[in-house]
């Protein structure tokens, strides 16, 4: 996750606004992640320390809505639709 401390993602203020409202800081809170890149999608599989309390009221605030533990949201332009879910150890 070092490679995107000089990325533009840092630099988004719709990325700024989700850490601000969300206290979620990367390099303190995500141990692990694992992405895949489609034509159909983006799809990053994450672990580490989540307020999902405060994602949950993210989503909300953007207009989303969450089910159980699915939230979807509207991205920042009309072909961006963002969803993620609670994943748990059996």
């Amino acid at each position: 996750m070092q490679l995107l401390d000089g990325s533009k993602l840092g630099q988004e203020p719709e990325y700024e606004d989700f850490v601000r409202d969300t206290d979620f800081n990367y390099v303190q809170d995500l141990d692990s992640a694992m992405a895949a890149f489609a034509p159909t999608g983006k799809y990053i599989l994450a672990k580490g320390r989540f307020d999902w309390k405060a994602l949950r009221a993210y989503v909300k605030e953007q207009h989303g809505d969450c089910y159980n533990s699915i939230c979807e949201m509207a991205g920042s332009t009309a072909d961006r639709k963002i969803s993620f879910c609670r994943c748990r150890r059996a």
